[in-house]
């Protein structure tokens, strides 16, 4: 009974973690509408930030996610959980710092993030050094990247501290000219110091993967998949649920919190406010709700299961971003939301069909017929959602319903004058992919007649 208690709150506490996680990505992606954005460099600039701060944060989280899901329970790891998870919520705050356009608060957010990184790293190290000491019986592979995670925990420690010496005001243009020509704008306006962040994770994330493949290919027996090997599959990809979960519920209130923010002045306004959310809502939940069933139909998740799961919760944290440039009240603002919602919207359809089609081919349980159908349908029908928002991009972003369309607008009364022609054509993508599920189940069930 003690044991199983142990177990209980070691989980728990692993949860927390993955919860805060999710919540920390979100608000940072939510932290981009503090940026002066007028045009769609000052988006890619804002991306490149936020791309930065969303890799180094869930690379340090996988690498830690695989110790947690094999330790047994221990005070100090449960202690260790705690303190990542009042980390890693306070990094949105060193987002929304560095992208300040005051110069104080913009070096203040330079000099914290790399100190609660550092301080995330050692923790990291310690944690990993807690889960070898327990002596738990792990295949050569996971031993030899957890050795190499608490490593390269150690490095990170050190790089964080060291990029401090580096000017917060000194960008990539400035220090390595040369380089910097041949890379676009947003990446030569990022400080030099970020690049150092960036540069020894990614390069310690391929010895760490060449360092695993070597281990693999000199082993001389066949390694066998063992009670506890399989409890670290189940246990990681129920980690990557986790964090999914909190990513996709942070986001769907994160939009509708936009609202607020939304200029109402009558009917006509809270219509088009509504109109806005209620189709970022169905897409969100249809995304969503498929994942459950990718998650269902996949016991254990490999690397490119989880990292499609990743790259999928990377433009759902998006979301609310673009969709808060698009109730901007300045018509300049509002073009920019237009154009990289739409962007944003497609490349979250490709990913999720491409994580759906990897389930369909690796799933390791039977699921009922109709939710196999259903998986399957959203599989097809993510490029055709994709190619029609993308399509919407030939309409102008200032054209409106009445503008373009006046007998439809002065028909449906729910249907506001100021509405964008191009929003309207998102509604017409989400009802195009229905219509491809819906003929995708009856060629389906003709065939399997």
């Amino acid at each position: 009974m003690e044991q199983d208690w142990d177990e209980i709150l070691q989980e728990r506490s692993a949860d927390i973690v993955d919860s805060l996680l999710g919540l920390s990505l979100g608000l940072g992606a939510y932290s981009l509408t503090g940026f002066a954005i007028t045009e769609m460099q000052d988006v890619g600039l804002a991306l490149v930030y936020f791309s930065i701060l969303f890799l180094l944060t869930v690379i340090f989280w996988r690498g830690i996610s695989r110790s947690l899901a094999l330790a047994r329970y221990d005070d100090r790891l449960f202690i260790i959980n705690f303190l990542l998870g009042a980390l890693l919520v306070v990094t949105p705050l060193c987002l929304r710092l560095m992208l300040s356009a005051q110069t104080q608060v913009r070096e203040l957010g330079h000099d914290l993030f790399p100190l609660i990184m550092a301080a995330l790293s050692f923790l990291g190290a310690l944690g990993q050094v807690i889960v070898l000491r327990q002596g738990i019986a792990t295949p050569r592979r996971e031993r030899m990247e957890m050795l190499t995670m608490t490593a390269g925990f150690g490095v990170y420690c050190l790089v964080f501290l060291l990029s401090m010496r580096i000017p917060a005001d000194v960008t990539v243009a400035d220090h390595l000219p040369q380089v910097a020509v041949r890379l676009p704008a947003a990446l030569r306006q990022i400080p030099a110091r970020m690049g150092a962040w960036v540069a020894p994770f990614l390069l310690w994330a391929v010895i760490e993967d060449l360092l695993a493949h070597v281990a693999g290919w000199f082993g001389r027996t066949p390694e066998e998949e063992t009670p506890d090997l399989l409890a670290s599959k189940r246990a990681l990809t129920q980690k990557v649920q986790a964090m999914a979960n909190s990513v996709f519920a942070m986001a769907l209130g994160l939009c509708a919190y936009s609202l607020t923010d939304f200029h109402i002045a009558g009917r006509e306004d809270l219509i088009m406010a509504l109109l806005y959310f209620a189709f970022t809502f169905l897409v969100i939940l249809l995304f969503w709700g498929e994942l459950f069933r990718a998650f269902a139909a996949v016991v254990y998740f490999d690397d490119t299961l989880v990292w499609g799961t990743i790259f999928l919760t990377y433009t759902i944290t998006l979301l609310p971003f673009f969709f808060r440039l698009v109730l901007s009240p300045d018509a300049k603002v509002a073009n920019v939301g237009l154009t990289a919602f739409p962007i944003c919207m497609a490349a979250a359809a490709v990913v999720a069909s491409s994580v759906f089609f990897l389930a369909l081919r690796r799933r390791t349980i039977a699921i009922p017929k109709d939710d196999l159908m259903e998986l399957q349908r959203m599989a097809f029908g993510g490029p055709v959602m994709a190619v029609v928002f993308l399509a919407s991009l030939r309409l102008p972003a200032n054209l409106t319903v009445q503008a373009r369309l006046p007998e439809l607008a002065s028909r449906i009364a729910l249907l506001p004058g100021a509405y964008p022609l191009r929003a309207l054509s998102w509604w017409a993508a989400l009802l195009a992919f229905i219509l491809v599920l819906a003929i995708a189940e009856f060629v389906m069930e003709k065939l399997s007649s």
